[in-house]
């Protein structure tokens, strides 16, 4: 296949994602990245001012589409998905100047980025594959990355810093399985992305030091508390796990000669995103997506070579490869399905349009930072979301027979903060309307119910500030208190 054939199909594809997602409302957490990015080149102080508890350079990569869309007057959202597509647009265009020979695995990357990513479009796991890829085709070729290569690698890494068992298993199987000599991987383009990723970690601890003396504390009292569990996350993930890797192990086990450099490189990265969910303790979409990216493809290269000469192979190989097909076509049904049942926000953006100024109790972003993204509404608390709140008091609760909350004085010092922050930001400019999740419930805790209102009235302070509103009604899992 020639470059340009190749180049139509993949920027097709590109497009035709980014004008769907163009019409649909916002994944949740790129709203709130893109609130946070509009926040601190606003003036606010990130980590202070606007908390987060990602570290910076997501923030930094959202300045972009806020840039874009203050310098062109388009709409946010549209300037962000014009980004995405720029982004992937450049990495694939790379990928078509430097390896159009490698089509196949091309054009499986741009269906999977696009169709097969679903609501994880421009979400941090996203970019930061895509950003990963150009290293990645490197690899396949068995050739080491160039430095912009290398760059693009540790920008990847630096998004969710855990990632780098990517770059670390890469290296790994070549040394183990490709006779690389140890000594080898000390080349100039790790050595690059070492130092990159040691440059960023020196920024966090001596620049961004808002995040390490105030986040990473916060996360690290608050997190036990949300993590489900490796058993739990592994048990929750381990049917789709064994149907991408079965395939593999088929071929491993009846016919190893069919397994290419590619097809091996694709299964370790595919199982480090596995270690990955498991660090995370959680499973959600965007977290599952580079097992879902990688697993896909490792398929989808299976595939390839099992159906050049499915003929000559034995009933075992066969089946191999029918099922790696079967698992592309099961993975390409799901997206569908998620594709044309986009999320409807209309109602909560018809109140914030309504109100225009807002505050919102919730434990997820879900569906009030779309709403708010969409509409006019101006949000102005620190917090998007009290995800650590309630799972708090997760054991609590469960072994009682109802929600019980603390009194302010009872809580810790990290709690007393977070109350005290939210108590901060409603006196400091009483939202029109408040918006409060009542009815939260997750299976990783325990599913129990904790209402936000209840919580808050553990102090007077609150009690007083909340009698100037009143309960005007309620949308799906939310009470409506509008200000008196």
């Amino acid at each position: 296949m020639n470059k340009i054939s190749l180049s139509i199909i993949c920027f097709s594809l590109f497009a035709f994602s980014a004008v769907h997602h163009n019409f649909t409302y916002l994944n949740p957490d790129n709203a709130w990245l893109l609130h946070v990015a509009q926040q601190v080149l606003a003036g606010k102080t990130l980590y202070v001012d606007i908390i987060e508890t990602n570290p910076p350079l997501i923030i930094y990569i959202n300045y972009i589409p806020v840039w874009l869309s203050n310098i062109t007057g388009l709409f946010l959202p549209t300037a962000f998905n014009i980004f995405i597509l720029l982004l992937n647009g450049l990495a694939f265009a790379y990928l078509i100047s430097k390896h159009s020979k490698q089509y196949y695995a091309i054009i499986a990357c741009a269906i999977i980025s696009t169709i097969l990513c679903a609501n994880n479009w421009g979400e941090r796991e996203h970019i930061l594959i895509t950003l990963f890829l150009p290293h990645l085709f490197a690899k396949f070729t068995g050739r080491d990355s160039n430095m912009m290569e290398g760059l693009l690698a540790a920008i990847a890494i630096c998004i969710k810093p855990y990632f780098i068992i990517f770059w670390l298993v890469i290296e790994a199987y070549e040394v183990t399985f490709k006779n690389h000599k140890l000594t080898s991987k000390f080349n100039n383009q790790n050595i690059f992305i070492a130092i990159s990723i040691l440059a960023y970690s020196l920024y966090l601890t001596f620049i961004e030091q808002n995040y390490v003396n105030l986040i990473v504390p916060q996360m690290l009292a608050n997190y036990n508390a949300y993590q489900a569990g490796a058993g739990d996350v592994l048990s929750s993930i381990a049917t789709s796990v064994i149907l991408f890797e079965l395939a593999f192990i088929l071929c491993l086990i009846f016919n190893y000669s069919l397994l290419t450099r590619q097809i091996y490189t694709t299964n370790f990265l595919f199982l480090a995103g596995v270690i990955t969910i498991i660090i995370q303790q959680k499973v959600w979409a965007n977290h599952f997506y580079p097992v879902n990216f990688f697993g896909v493809l490792l398929n989808a290269l299976i595939a390839k070579e099992l159906l050049e000469k499915f003929k000559q192979h034995n009933v075992w190989v066969k089946f191999a490869g029918i099922l790696s097909v079967s698992v592309i076509i099961i993975n390409l049904l799901t997206a569908a399905k998620v594709l044309t049942k986009p999320q409807n926000y209309d109602e909560l953006v018809n109140l914030f349009n309504k109100y225009k100024t807002s505050f919102v109790f919730s434990f997820d972003l879900a569906p009030s930072f779309p709403a708010i993204m969409h509409s006019s509404s101006e949000y102005l608390g620190r917090y998007g979301h009290l995800w650590m709140l309630p799972n708090l008091y997760r054991q609590s609760i469960a072994l009682a027979d109802k929600p019980y909350y603390r009194k302010y004085t009872d809580m810790d010092v990290y709690e007393q903060r977070i109350y005290d922050k939210i108590l901060a930001d409603l006196r400091a400019k009483p939202e029109l309307i408040l918006v409060a999740n009542r009815r939260y419930a997750n299976k990783y805790s325990s599913n129990f119910e904790f209402d936000f209102v209840k919580y808050m009235q553990a102090s007077d302070r609150f009690n007083i500030l909340f009698k100037s509103y009143t309960k005007v009604g309620a949308i799906d899992k939310h009470d409506i208190y509008k200000l008196k």
